[in-house]
């Protein structure tokens, strides 16, 4: 990608007093002490004490495994013994919930007893509301006719990693990529943003497809399906059970004085149903983000890792690309955001570029994140040594690749723009 050369003005820095470029309408910061490069914070729970744990715990937490993992010549995850304590806890959720199929099944032999039908709507209820619940398959897919360079690539890519055949793939407009899984059966989803697409190069094209692969093949807990149903059904327990308030407050003084005992129970009930979600979520998220180690690992194999960590950089990106919406909106050019967002990536300068990715570095870590924070997942990328591609996407075929989903573009853009108005009149 060639950028286009701007005439800065050097100023001294007011904290180190180095020089740094200056360029007009750009914030001034400094380079070589990081003067007014700003961390992102966390908004929700900002001054909680759960906050403040999390923020520490994580920042502990992705430190400590950092550390490890970039010493390690064999980074795949091995069974531990938090996988046995989240699926012993995940298959006591789901066998509750058995258990009041069981219970329902008695009750009625038991009819016509009054107790026993008022049990049975009440079981009935909770089997309903705690259900398996599965996605539906994405209305929208891109079939083998529709993109076929696509889908070879994402074929081959796939045998080359060793992960199971692709059943539904979806282009979108999210500046994301992702696996997921679909339906009763699990079939496999993989969604790539175009807006990605749009601005990696060969390489990091092959890096992007190639890691969302290795999820399939990187045991990650927390994409299994048991997992996140344990998850969900011990949360929904929790606010069901949950008390408003400890003293009733409006009924008799009977009543009042019985509510705070029958309270206090339900709200230590709540807090073991709680507790069980955290157990779970926590310890899984702690295998999830090896896993994720892992899968960029993979992804190496076929990219190179200078690929990889090229690709982590231009995900600050979507900063231009939320620009870029912004002004084809008020400019009216609503079907030229893509060029609008080559114009902002290649004439915004290099100094900037860099302020911003130095800025997204700076995202505080948090244990309940699947991903490690992006620093480490760079520094464990450089840790590797070099290794070389796997898989050469040749710049021919990958022109062959951007002309074919090139057709996709005008929904894309009309997917961008009314979603970013719909954000403006809901604000």
């Amino acid at each position: 990608m060639i950028r286009q050369a701007m005439n800065p003005t050097l100023k001294s820095c007011p904290n180190c007093n180095q020089p740094y470029p200056s360029y007009e309408g750009f914030t001034d910061w400094c380079q070589a002490c990081n003067w007014n490069v700003k961390a992102h914070h966390h908004d929700v729970f900002e001054d909680s004490l759960y906050d403040k744990f999390v923020k520490k715990l994580g920042d502990r937490f992705s430190k400590n495994l950092y550390e490890y993992v970039k010493t390690i010549q064999d980074v795949k995850p091995v069974f531990r013994w938090t996988a046995f304590v989240t699926t012993t806890v995940a298959i006591g959720v789901i066998m509750m919930w058995l258990a009041f199929i069981a219970i329902d099944i008695w009750l009625v032999f038991q009819f016509p007893n009054f107790f026993a039908v008022i049990g049975f709507i009440i079981c009935s209820l909770i089997i309903y509301l705690f259900r398996p619940q599965f996605n539906e398959p994405p209305k929208k897919t891109i079939s083998l006719s529709d993109a076929p360079v696509l889908w070879s690539i994402v074929e081959e890519l796939r045998v080359r990693l060793g992960a199971s055949p692709i059943d539904y793939l979806v282009i979108d407009h999210n500046f994301n990529a992702s696996m997921g899984y679909v339906g009763i059966h699990r079939k496999r989803k993989l969604t790539l943003g175009y807006p990605l697409l749009y601005i990696f190069d060969a390489q990091e094209t092959v890096e992007l497809i190639s890691h969302e692969l290795a999820h399939d093949v990187n045991r990650d807990p927390m994409r299994g399906y048991f997992h996140w149903y344990a998850v969900l059904a011990l949360n929904r327990w929790y606010y069901i059970t949950y008390p408003m308030e400890i003293l009733t407050t409006d009924a008799g003084i009977s009543a009042m004085i019985f509510s705070v005992p029958f309270n206090m129970a339900m709200w230590c009930i709540s807090h073991v149903f709680l507790g069980g979600c955290y157990l779970i979520f926590w310890l899984s998220l702690n295998e999830s983000q090896k896993a994720e180690y892992y899968a960029d690992y993979l992804a190496m194999t076929m990219s190179g890792n200078a690929s990889t960590v090229s690709s982590f950089r231009k995900m600050t990106y979507h900063n231009f690309l939320e620009l870029s919406v912004q002004q084809a909106v008020v400019q009216h050019r609503e079907d030229e955001v893509f060029g609008q967002f080559q114009a902002n990536i290649t004439t915004i300068p290099d100094h900037e570029i860099e302020r911003i990715q130095r800025e997204n570095m700076l995202y505080e870590s948090r244990v309940d994140s699947s991903h490690p924070p992006t620093p480490y997942r760079i520094g464990f990328a450089q840790s590797r040594g070099v290794i070389e591609p796997g898989f050469i996407l040749d710049e021919k075929r990958h022109a062959l690749l951007l002309d074919e989903l090139k057709k996709f573009e005008p929904d894309i853009s009309r997917k961008l723009v009314d979603e970013y108005r719909d954000w403006i009149y809901n604000a």
